[in-house]
């Protein structure tokens, strides 16, 4: 069971991460760079909080003890040391 749930996230994460580049150049037409970044954060911290919201009662305790104030913070601060990295 846990060889079948690694090997489908290990294929979900390639079909993700090889439909990068696609997303990038239709984005890309329509949106600026600080746009697509954005829009990228903002959708991965949905699918995040989401999968972390179904999956908690399956995470180990110390897990189950994160705040949602925790969680906020770390959503936004990586992304924003990204963006002030970046330019």
């Amino acid at each position: 069971m846990k060889s079948l749930f690694g090997l489908s996230s290990l294929l979900a994460s390639a079909l993700i991460f090889s439909s990068f580049g696609l997303w990038i150049r239709v984005l890309n037409q329509e949106l600026s760079v600080f746009q697509q970044i954005v829009f990228r954060n903002l959708l991965g911290m949905s699918l995040a909080v989401v999968l972390i919201l179904v999956t908690r009662a399956l995470m180990l305790p110390a897990l189950k003890k994160t705040s949602k104030r925790d969680l906020f913070l770390y959503t936004f601060s990586v992304p924003l040391s990204v963006v002030f990295f970046s330019f």
